[in-house]
């Protein structure tokens, strides 16, 4: 078996990402994204929820699913379709072609068994703060975020208001987290399987894992319960991984970490903030920042840079009437986004690496005339 071979990503391994927004809100001092505000009744044999009815769940870690606020309490857990049955789907098309890629690691993109909940309520857009934490408002409850971009602010009892529609966001193919951990622990098994045996390691373009085999070609981990697997472990090993190779060892980071999520989400979909406040919880990743109750995730030393991230020159191309082919070269970030990205740092900026490396999934699989250039 030929030896591993690690070169480094470009990747920052530490830094914040800025905080992702699903819509065009309305600035306020307060750093704006969207949020996820969990209201229903996840314990087993309990059922139904009443929006706003309590005061809403932070991505609390240990307590998930405990919610406070005027009278009772209620266990939350994400509304999205797909489960761990879902079956994993290659991104990379075959005339895409299977760049040699960037090697390295860190720089680029319980109990076994125990079930967690059986029943999905809304989750509502809200004001977080470019850590995650909630902005709340004079009683303590979060503020609310319309599709149209206004603010939504609850009744002193905690009850959204009469004629108010909150925004509610799916985790669509992220609702796997909600499989038992021994299911999620089999998948991290086969994802460290695969990285020991492979000859080679490297990182597709959009940070996921490419790795060789043995007989000499190539394959991408792009298994969504696999890479999600990984997230979980990164963040729950605090922040760094280390996995056996061939020829030694791979430390992966939080950057590696914001790439493995985003191949986990569904590529058509999006991530935000909120996305990843909420799902921390679910897979039991705990936190070292305190805030109303609740424990949240630290991502401040995370930095991130979209231009330096995806540098790789791509040749883009457009067919024309006479069926001839003009091809233009560019840099996948130009070639992929048209914006600035909406945060850089913290727990925002890492929101925003996760749907990046999404949107550069769904880039690859969707431009039928694209060339990365060697």
């Amino acid at each position: 078996m030929k030896s591993a071979t690690f070169n480094l990503k470009k990747l920052a391994a530490s830094g914040s990402v800025a905080v992702f927004a699903l819509l065009s809100a309305p600035m306020v001092s307060h750093y704006l994204s969207i949020g996820l505000v969990a209201k229903a009744y996840a314990a087993e044999g309990e059922g139904g929820t009443k929006a706003g009815a309590s005061k809403g769940q932070h991505g609390s870690t240990g307590g998930h699913g405990q919610e406070k606020g005027g009278k009772g309490k209620s266990d939350v857990m994400m509304k999205g379709q797909g489960g761990p049955g879902e079956e994993s789907d290659s991104d990379r098309p075959e005339w895409a072609g299977v760049k040699g890629g960037k090697a390295g690691g860190g720089t680029k993109p319980g109990t076994a068994g125990t079930k967690k909940g059986d029943l999905y309520g809304d989750l509502y857009v809200i004001l977080r703060n470019p850590d995650g934490t909630p902005v709340l408002d004079d009683y303590g409850h979060e503020i609310l975020i319309a599709a149209d971009g206004s603010l939504i602010y609850l009744t002193p009892e905690g009850e959204v208001p009469t004629g108010a529609v909150p925004q509610t966001v799916e985790f669509s193919r992220l609702s796997v987290s909600r499989a038992s951990t021994k299911v999620i622990d089999q998948q991290l098994a086969e994802a460290e399987k695969t990285i020991l045996d492979a000859t080679k390691v490297e990182f597709d373009e959009a940070g996921r894992i490419l790795y060789t085999k043995s007989d000499g070609t190539t394959a991408t981990i792009d298994s969504p319960l696999e890479n999600l697997a990984l997230y979980q472990a990164i963040l729950k090993n605090g922040g760094t991984l280390t996995l056996p190779t061939s020829s030694g060892s791979i430390t992966l980071n939080l950057t590696n970490a914001a790439a493995f999520l985003g191949a986990a989400s569904d590529k058509y979909g999006s991530v935000n903030l909120d996305t990843v406040e909420y799902l921390n919880p679910i897979l039991g990743i705990t936190g070292t920042i305190q805030y109303d109750g609740k424990t949240y995730y630290d991502y401040s030393s995370f930095t991130y840079d979209r231009t330096a991230t995806y540098d790789e020159k791509v040749k883009v191309g457009t067919l024309n009437a006479d069926n001839t082919v003009t091809w233009t070269e560019t840099t996948l970030a130009d070639a992929v986004f048209k914006t600035a990205p909406t945060a850089t740092t913290n727990a925002a900026g890492f929101a925003q690496a996760v749907d990046d490396a999404r949107a550069v999934i769904l880039f690859i699989h969707d431009t039928p005339l694209l060339q990365f250039v060697q």
